[in-house]
């Protein structure tokens, strides 16, 4: 499963040299300001959405499974 912060947004917002958690935080904040935008929905979106397509895929395999 991809980490949060692999997304070509992300590594855009992020300066050049920046890694782990609290710098793709500070960035996601200071881009949420430019944006108006929470920055706890910014940076959570990316999570929220990996984990659904997971999820969505888990589901299409088990009734893949089950159909046989």
């Amino acid at each position: 499963m991809a980490r949060a912060g692999q997304d070509g947004l992300t590594r855009i917002v992020l300066p050049p040299g920046a890694c782990g958690r609290p710098a793709r935080i500070r960035a996601a904040r200071a881009f949420a300001r430019l944006t108006g935008l929470s920055w706890a929905a910014f940076y959570g979106a990316p999570i929220l959405i990996v984990r659904f397509s997971f999820l969505e895929f888990a589901v299409a395999r088990f009734h893949a499974v089950s159909d046989r």
